[in-house]
């Protein structure tokens, strides 16, 4: 009798802290935090190894069109597991919501999102 085991890897887990979906004030900071993702196939406390892309879109549920702050300018969040949205830079908005998305990146695997609407 023989037995077979397959060792694959485990997905990407892209995650913000805080719920899916919050109110905040666009008069207040912005803090994203996406030191939470992990890579499962790493030990937890190990560096996991991982790359991160923030994007910011506002969807009113048929179109979704990037960012810009009051300027017009596009919004740059960087590419840290963390970000900020200083206070009054972002218009305010009442119909639809900011979506601000992390992607998590790490070679030879397959990234993964993970989306937070305010």
């Amino acid at each position: 009798s023989q037995m077979v085991i397959s060792v694959g890897s485990l997905p990407l887990i892209a995650r913000i802290k805080g719920s899916a979906s919050r109110k905040q004030s666009t008069r207040s900071t912005l803090d994203l935090d996406a030191s939470v993702s992990s890579d499962p196939d790493v030990n937890a406390g190990d560096a996991q190894g991982l790359t991160f892309a923030w994007a910011c879109t506002l969807s009113d549920g048929t179109s979704s069109q990037s960012c810009r702050d009051k300027s017009g300018a596009l919004l740059a969040l960087g590419t840290a597991s963390t970000s900020q949205v200083p206070a009054d830079m972002l218009p305010a908005t009442t119909d639809a919501p900011y979506e601000f998305t992390v992607t998590t990146s790490k070679a030879g695997k397959s990234p993964a999102t993970y989306t937070l609407s305010l």
